[in-house]
């Protein structure tokens, strides 16, 4: 019996068709991850934190069981870095190419404007707070934070802190920085004045004082003591004031006399140099009476141990303008700061 071999190509091509219709569901081809196909990734601005803006990637596409295995930063400046999160203090363009273990990449970018940059520094001013117990004036510096806590406060002095007492004429400097390195300055002249020690309001506690008085052609030499005293004194340069009641009892001539309280309101100028307190021209107002007061007063000013305001008189010479009195006048007061 003879073979028809032109038949073998037909049955190879059926023998190949029976063979793949019995193997059952085609299986599927596992590839390597991400094989083929690159990663992606997400950047956002997440605003001051709490200094500048911070860039950090948020989402990624690598499968998985993957991991990053490299991260690379690149902006303005040369900055770089090798961060998830990075804070930056320059506007421009960042650019992050993030590669995971499998060698895919994805590179994506983010634009920081000027406007996202924060740039509010803190603020401060100097406040002069009167004399300490030394004689030195208090400065202290006022500061508003803005974005950041302060970290440093340093003085012209070289001194730190938030105040410092000073004994010299001159210009004084604080200057402020907070924790985002933003900074504030501020300034004050300290003068003659300002380390005068009886500028202020001042409660009298004592006043003895002797006169003599003429009137007429006619002379009375006196004591005169307070013996009631509710009075302030106020030297706010160029200007003085006083205010309150007084009541004073006079010896002369062996006789005693005690006058009636009496309230009073004056005003006028006055001068100090060398601790040497001169009144010049007075107005005051006497239980409703007016009276003006020409000439000069010098006295000698001094602080005691206690600390209150010590006032002796010169010998001076007073004329009341329209009493037509001249008095000859020395007198002490002792004063208490309020």
């Amino acid at each position: 019996m003879s073979f028809d071999y032109s038949i073998w190509p037909r049955l190879l091509l059926f023998t190949s068709i029976l063979i793949l219709s019995c193997s059952g569901e085609d299986e599927e081809i596992n590839m390597p991850p991400n094989q083929g196909e690159n990663i992606m990734i997400t950047l956002e601005n997440k605003g001051p934190s709490p200094c500048f803006p911070v860039i950090e990637i948020v989402n990624s596409s690598i499968s998985s069981g993957n991991s990053i295995s490299s991260i690379v930063w690149s902006g303005p400046n040369g900055f770089s870095s090798d961060q998830l999160t990075i804070e930056v203090q320059v506007a421009g363009i960042y650019t992050v190419e993030v590669t995971d273990q499998d060698g895919q990449s994805a590179t994506e970018s983010i634009t920081i404007a000027e406007s996202d940059i924060l740039d509010h520094p803190p603020s401060v001013l100097i406040e002069k707070l009167g004399l300490n117990d030394e004689l030195e004036l208090q400065l202290e510096a006022t500061i508003t934070p803005a974005i950041a806590d302060i970290t440093t406060i340093t003085w012209s002095t070289s001194e730190s802190g938030p105040s410092i007492a000073v004994d010299s004429v001159g210009n004084y400097v604080v200057t402020v920085e907070d924790a985002c390195g933003l900074s504030a300055t501020a300034a004050i002249d300290v003068s003659e004045i300002d380390l005068c020690p009886y500028e202020g309001v001042w409660r009298t506690l004592s006043v003895n004082a002797t006169s003599t008085t003429s009137s007429g052609g006619v002379e009375l030499s006196s004591t005169i003591n307070a013996i009631l005293l509710d009075y302030e004194l106020t030297l706010e340069s160029p200007n003085w004031s006083t205010e309150g009641t007084y009541q004073f009892q006079i010896d002369f001539n062996n006789q005693t006399i005690v006058r009636e309280p009496r309230t009073v309101m004056g005003s006028g100028t006055f001068m100090i140099e060398d601790n040497l307190l001169t009144f010049n021209d007075a107005f005051f107002n006497y239980d409703d009476e007016t009276s003006s007061m020409s000439g000069m007063q010098t006295s000698v000013l001094s602080i005691n141990d206690e600390g209150h305001m010590e006032i002796r008189s010169l010998t001076q010479e007073i004329i009341d303008d329209n009493a037509g009195i001249r008095i000859e006048l020395e007198s002490i007061s002792v004063w208490e700061r309020q």
